[in-house]
């Protein structure tokens, strides 16, 4: 508010950096990312871009200039006078005047409109801010990972699986908004307050719980707490044959809805995707367990566990869809070549859908396939709409579908989808990440920066995170790119990195050999980065030479072509438009 009534006092002015800092915060200490953020706030409040802007125009390392037409109202009629017009305000208010007839005014003018404009953002802006800062819905919960209680402490990997499970059938639920397991699993082994907890993730309530089992004998204990003041709303054991568990995490949600008050239909307590075999789904668990490690060897036994699954019991439609994200994992992180993980991605999302046709996860993981492998956009947009169509507030479709819209160029929509995504799931690296890639592709550096920040906040060491923030450092010219890719993990590209931001600041010498560094490393695995740094430097031949050799590797960074603003010179030479013909995107 107090910025935004700065910039109304000077109209069309540019108003610098150290100006606001020193005149919206002048009894705080704070970096200029006080500033990037609130002004990005207010964009989303107004609805405004900073590429077409109506309100607030950026201009790179000078400031920002209001380019909304100010009109300052008359005094207030005195108590008892008509007032001649319905939006008449106390003296010095001010009016900003949008064009778009979408956009209603915007008064600035006494407490009852500070506090009007105060709602407002923090309604459009949600995905812009922490949890902490959004209005709580009354019926949202967290699950906690359980805590494995056993003497051997040997039922991890049961515990994860329960909480995991129980979110799922939390989200059948009408009326209920779920923390993703991403977020929730983010206080995993923190001995964090739940009211934090609750601030951090915008959620009303949490629930917390344990495992602890002997022999053939479990005891699951669960509760269910008040994220505003930390006060037990409900709470249970239960005591079952570790063979009788299966069906728990139904018994588990439908408690849990009726002590929200929540209409807890019968189907609740079954699921397509579930099995009758105990051991089944202890395989399954297992294969979670494993999964989530996000390492070669972690992937390995998933894929083991959940192939001992479907063995057991062929019609498993989870641990289909389970081992389908195995390989999508393999196939991303380059565990194994593209043309093996991608086609066993494709192969098991069909044996999920036919066993159940209504599976969002099956349908992204197509969606998937067909953007990141295949390039046949006409079949990744018909998954991606039907994934969404059956899980609209899914982290993983909204996911899938946010990296589609970005590739084929159109950024608003995924920047939508991707502040969607966060609602539901607000501490995801990955889904910070790739908003901060969609925001750099519009041009919007500042905002870019701040959610590239936010990923790393929650994940130091996200692959690529610390690379990304040194690229958006080093295209204004700030020195502390080259700590940033020096942080980066050996994984991320660290001499890729550091060659196109030495090269940006004019350190040619240190950028040249990086270079020659980073070709011996990732020649065969990484030409379109490469590609990348012969463009930059504007020597287009070796751009598209290497450009072509990503294109013949199948590189999964080429169909990124559209959101690389290095690659801009190049977009008027033939050979661009050719490459892009090749790979079937849109103009």
């Amino acid at each position: 508010m107090r910025l935004l009534m700065f910039l109304a006092e000077r109209p069309g002015q540019v108003v610098a950096l150290r100006e606001l800092l020193d005149g919206v915060w002048s009894n705080s200490v704070v970096t200029p990312h006080s500033v990037y953020e609130a002004i990005a706030a207010l964009r989303q409040a107004l609805e405004d871009s900073a590429d077409t802007s109506e309100y607030i125009v950026t201009l790179p390392r000078r400031g920002y200039r209001l380019i909304a037409p100010v009109e300052t109202t008359p005094p207030q009629a005195p108590s008892g006078t008509a007032s001649a017009d319905p939006i008449d305000a106390p003296a010095k208010g001010a009016v900003l005047v949008p064009t778009h007839r979408r956009r209603m005014a915007i008064v600035l003018s006494g407490a009852a409109c500070a506090i009007s404009l105060i709602g407002a953002v923090v309604w459009f802006s949600r995905g812009a801010h922490t949890p902490s800062e959004r209005v709580r819905l009354d019926k949202s919960i967290a699950v906690l990972p359980f805590l494995d209680l056993s003497e051997k402490q040997d039922q991890e990997y049961f515990a994860d699986g329960l909480a995991e499970e129980l979110l799922d059938v939390l989200a059948n639920l009408p009326g209920l908004r779920v923390i993703g397991r991403t977020s929730s699993f983010q206080f995993k082994n923190k001995n964090e307050d739940v009211q934090r907890i609750g601030a951090k993730l915008g959620t009303s309530y949490v629930v917390e719980g344990s495992v602890r089992r002997a022999g053939d004998h479990v005891r699951i204990a669960a509760q269910l707490i008040r994220a505003a003041d930390g006060a037990h709303q409900w709470s249970e054991t239960y005591d079952r044959n570790f063979s009788d568990a299966l069906q728990l995490e139904a018994e588990l949600a439908a408690s849990l809805g009726r002590a929200l008050e929540l209409s807890v239909a019968s189907s609740l307590v079954s699921s397509p995707s579930e099995t009758s075999s105990p051991e089944a789904n202890d395989h399954y668990l297992r294969g979670l367990h494993a999964l989530d490690a996000y390492t070669r060897t972690g992937t390995q036994e998933a894929n083991n566990q959940f192939q001992a699954a479907i063995a057991i019991d062929p019609q498993f439609t989870a641990a289909y869809i389970a081992l389908g994200k195995t390989h999508f994992v393999d196939a991303e992180f380059g565990f194994v070549p593209p043309e093996v993980g991608f086609p066993q991605v494709r192969e098991n999302a069909l044996k999920a859908l036919k066993l159940n046709p209504h599976s969002s996860i099956a349908h992204a993981l197509l969606a998937r396939v067909a953007t990141l492998y295949a390039w046949d956009w006409q079949e990744a947009q018909r998954e991606s709409d039907a994934a969404l169509a059956l899980g609209p507030q899914s982290p993983f479709a909204l996911l899938a579908a946010a990296d589609l819209a970005a590739i084929v160029g159109n950024f608003e929509r995924s920047e939508r989808l991707l502040r969607a995504s966060l609602v539901s799931d607000p501490l995801n690296p990955e889904a910070h990440f790739m908003l901060g890639d969609a925001l750099l592709a519009a041009g919007r550096l500042e905002e870019a920066e701040a959610e590239v920040r936010r990923c790393l906040a929650i994940s130091p060491n996200y692959a690529f995170g610390h690379f990304s923030l040194a690229y958006i450092l080093s295209l204004q010219g700030r020195e502390e790119s080259v700590a940033q890719c020096q942080r980066e993990v050996p994984e991320g590209g660290q001499s890729l990195c550091l060659a196109g931001v030495y090269d940006r600041l004019g350190r040619k010498k240190e950028a040249d050999a990086a270079l020659e560094v980073a070709i011996k490393e990732y020649a065969g695995s990484e030409a379109f980065w490469i590609a990348l740094m012969f463009a930059d430097r504007r020597q287009d031949t070796q751009a598209f030479e290497w450009l072509d050799r990503a294109y013949r590797q199948k590189d999964p960074a080429i169909e990124y072509i559209k959101m690389t603003p290095d690659l801009d010179p190049l977009k008027g030479d033939p050979r661009y438009k050719a490459l892009i013909d090749k790979m079937h995107l849109p103009e």
